[in-house]
């Protein structure tokens, strides 16, 4: 009988070939034991399939009205000056961790 491993799928790109694939969770979590570390002692991160992850998959459910600095933005308790922002530099204007802002 499979395990809620087995039946819980995600669609990404294969590491290897670069193709959408659907894997189990069982496939994911086999790839973080098992695939090679590189030389900044970290295993390459799986491309999840943004278009899936956010119509059909966990990210539906995200909200961002739960994160403190939109509600503070909506409340006025932030008042950005008119123009035009990118995400690190609302970041440092706000004090948020750069491990959370994207890398380029």
């Amino acid at each position: 009988m499979p395990s809620s491993l087995d039946t819980l799928t995600i669609q990404l790109r294969n590491p290897a070939t670069r193709q959408p694939e659907v894997w189990s969770a069982n496939q994911v979590l086999q790839y973080y034991q098992t695939a090679p570390v590189g030389p900044d002692g970290r295993t390459a991160p799986l491309q999840i399939d943004a278009t899936w992850y956010m119509s059909d998959g966990p990210g539906r459910f995200y909200d961002p009205a739960q994160f403190p600095i939109v509600q503070e933005l909506f409340d006025g308790t932030i008042r950005p000056d008119p123009g035009v922002y990118d995400l690190g530099s609302i970041g440092q204007q706000y004090g948020l961790s750069p491990r959370v802002l994207p890398q380029r």
